[in-house]
């Protein structure tokens, strides 16, 4: 009962939040622009590079991304023959450093999507420390963050992603006005693994910028075929496939350390890691272009995944 209560006020907040808050103004910033795309994250946990592919350039990936799926290929981007030359792309690998420092560490946390995962709509962090502000992530600010490059129109179509402005200093993940990001094919958008966020914006027909609660558009919005909103009363995807590529880059420190700790109690990473071998000329690819490759094939090839943690655990503090 009690937490039938505790669940019912926290919708409450959040129906409470989404009619009471102010519009958001979202700032799409140049790839050039160095000091503003570190300052927008640094202040909103969040930052949104626009155009830094072509439109041509973002169908070739859909491409890439349907043939991973026909071929059933698993592991992370690296691994990958389709998808690799995004990972590894100048362009992508500048606006990466801009954001995280000079040499960034890549750790194999990466992943295409193409369809629709039970629990994936819902506001929630990826840091380890998700409920203790107490806790070592929360000591400094955060060096981690997460790229994602959504291959179709997330401006007027559902699909997307959301996020909680300014949510990256607060444990809760009911601070920060929510807003569904409108990239467009092409964009880049990032955020710190601290920022609250969810799969699947999903729009308004009539109304495409109320952002509605997640419980509520969870339940409206799939069934157990997937990911299909009503269309009388959501605005569906531009495409039959929702596509989207999502790689995690970190620096090396304590938070990395404890990140990569984390990350090995998990069933999804661990199998990942298992899934991916990483061929010389891609590993030299990645050295060249300035990766700081850290990998856990070796550490990792005789653990029982089974053994391992499906769901978040938090880790000793």
């Amino acid at each position: 009962m009690n937490d039938i209560r505790g669940k019912t006020l926290r919708l409450s907040r959040e129906l409470l939040f989404t009619a009471t808050s102010p519009s958001i103004s979202v700032t799409k910033l140049q790839p050039n622009d160095v000091e503003g795309i570190r300052e927008h994250m640094r202040t909103h946990g969040w930052v949104i590079i626009r155009k830094l592919f072509t439109s041509t350039e973002a169908l070739a990936m859909r491409d890439g991304v349907l043939r991973s799926k026909r071929e059933l290929l698993t592991g992370d981007l690296l691994s990958n023959p389709h998808l690799r030359t995004t990972l590894l792309d100048s362009r992508f690998l500048t606006a990466v450093k801009t954001v995280v420092g000079p040499k960034p560490v890549y750790f194999g946390d990466s992943n295409w999507s193409a369809d629709y995962y039970p629990g994936t709509i819902g506001f929630h962090k990826d840091n380890p420390d998700k409920e203790n502000q107490s806790a070592p992530d929360w000591a400094s600010d955060y060096t981690i963050f997460r790229f994602g490059i959504y291959l179709h129109d997330c401006t007027q179509y559902s699909g997307g992603l959301c996020l909680r402005d300014k949510s990256h200093n607060s444990v809760s993940v009911t601070r920060g006005q929510s807003f569904a990001v409108p990239t467009e094919p092409g964009d880049v958008v990032a955020w710190s693994h601290r920022t609250t966020h969810s799969g699947y914006a999903t729009r308004l027909r009539l109304l495409p910028k109320v952002f509605l609660p997640l419980q509520l558009v969870a339940r409206l919005a799939t069934n157990p075929a997937g990911y299909m909103p009503p269309p009388a009363l959501f605005r569906g995807l531009q495409y039959p496939e929702r596509l989207a590529l999502f790689a995690s880059f970190g620096r090396r420190d304590a938070h990395l350390e404890r990140y990569v700790r984390y990350l090995c109690t998990r069933q999804y990473y661990v199998q990942s890691v298992k899934d991916s071998v990483w061929k010389p000329e891609a590993v030299e690819q990645a050295n060249t272009a300035g990766l700081d490759l850290l990998s856990l094939h070796e550490q990792l090839r005789n653990v029982d995944v089974s053994k391992l943690n499906k769901d978040h655990v938090p880790l000793p503090s």
